[in-house]
């Protein structure tokens, strides 16, 4: 039914860092991030999958109820193979073109 169907919102993040970054790389170590701070039964409730990922910048869909969790566990990567790299949560919607076309 869909009444039971969680709600999901999309969190559009930014990585801010001076060394140059793969896609491999940052996806690598939101994920990590994210298992480290949650566990494995939190990632499995949270329903977490990354949409889109590049060097830069990425959105993840989470379920609703977590939304604040996945902030927090972005919030604490402070290093990615020994440089200063922080990742920065800057839109969250309901809706994913929203967030594509964020300003």
């Amino acid at each position: 039914m869909p009444s039971l169907r969680e709600k999901k919102r999309y969190l559009h993040y930014e990585v801010i860092t001076e060394a140059n970054r793969t896609a491999e790389e940052v996806k690598e170590a939101v994920q990590q991030a994210i298992h480290q701070f949650l566990g494995d039964y939190g990632v499995a409730q949270a329903g977490i999958s990354l949409i889109e990922n590049t060097n830069k910048e990425g959105i993840i869909k989470v379920n609703t109820p977590y939304v604040n969790h996945v902030k927090t566990a972005l919030a604490l990567i402070k290093t990615m193979k020994n440089n200063p790299t922080r990742i920065a949560t800057t839109k969250v919607s309901g809706m994913i073109n929203k967030v594509k076309r964020r300003q």
